[in-house]
């Protein structure tokens, strides 16, 4: 990131309006992650034109490398916004598409939708259930992509108002992590979501978890099952996530301006040189629900305290 203060870019509505489809699309390159949301809500309002251009970016391989510009590089966090104001069953195929791309690369801006996949899916033909469903049992991928699509699948569920399929989904969330043989990542946070909904059918098999001592998440304990049923479950961290497009307000991207100048600053302290893309930063001492410190949003227990 550079280590200056940029301008953010304004546009007016008749200026947007007067773009053509692919004009706007070069604008959400060239203002990268200071795009405003009116640009994303315009983009919205262009239907097929710009899914086509959806379409064409995930059929390139050139956008899942580390190589990819840094315009570029934000161009799927945009476009998935996008899609998740978009209701139709194209559009839902196309969000599903770019979820399975989550986590490809270490630089997939993607990572920054976190918790709001569910609010993207939430307006979604029923259909798209049905791909949600793969992604989530699809043992190739990532974990963190199977759980998003999961509780994608959940909160849909839970929205509807109708216990039978939200208790129907929970059975079969909870088949994936209670598998024995399946992937002790994918299990594991799953395992947290099934906390909090803490279903008494579910509790034994969840202590059980916690005696393997699953690697990915060393903040899925016994003591975090106790705490979750002695409240009656814990907040869906959906909720916490129900407006991802947050990040295209004007206070989260001079928040994010102010971040990052600061990070570049203690970079260059640090090593005497000029800064480089990322700066890590030292971990402080932090509960298992507290936001994680890497500034994603997430709880940590869901986050890097998998990896802790």
């Amino acid at each position: 990131m550079s280590a200056r203060q940029r301008e953010l870019p304004i546009h007016s509505s008749a200026e947007l309006g007067r773009l053509s489809s692919a004009e706007l699309w070069r604008l959400l390159l060239g203002d990268e992650d200071r795009v405003h949301r009116d640009v994303i809500d315009e983009c919205a309002r262009r239907g097929d034109e710009i899914l086509d251009l959806v379409d064409d970016m995930l059929r390139k391989d050139y956008y899942w490398t580390d190589d990819v510009g840094e315009g570029e590089s934000w161009l799927p966090l945009h476009a998935a916004m996008i899609l998740g104001l978009m209701s139709s069953e194209r559009a839902g195929d196309l969000l599903v598409e770019l979820l399975r791309h989550t986590g490809v690369v270490e630089t997939n801006a993607l990572e920054w939708i976190e918790g709001g996949w569910p609010a993207l899916f939430r307006n979604k033909p029923e259909t798209v259930l049905v791909q949600l469903r793969r992604v989530a049992e699809d043992r190739s991928l990532d974990a963190s992509v199977r759980a998003h699509a999961a509780d994608s699948v959940l909160a849909y569920c839970e929205q509807a108002s109708d216990d039978r399929r939200l208790d129907e989904a929970l059975a079969w969330a909870s088949r994936i992590a209670f598998a024995a043989d399946e992937d002790p990542d994918t299990r594991g946070l799953l395992g947290c979501t099934l906390l909090e909904f803490a279903r008494p059918e579910h509790r034994a098999h969840l202590e059980s978890l916690t005696e393997l001592r699953l690697g990915a998440n060393p903040w899925f304990d016994m003591s975090g099952v106790e705490d979750a049923y002695a409240t009656g479950g814990e907040p869906r961290e959906w909720d916490r996530f129900a407006d991802p497009w947050q990040f295209y307000s004007v206070e989260s991207i001079l928040e994010r301006q102010r971040r990052w100048l600061e990070e570049a600053a203690a970079e260059l302290n640090r090593y005497g040189e000029e800064p480089g893309e990322t700066y890590v930063r030292e971990e402080p001492k932090i509960g298992r629900n507290d936001p994680c410190p890497c500034g994603s949003g997430k709880k940590y227990k869901k986050c890097c305290g998998r990896a802790a």
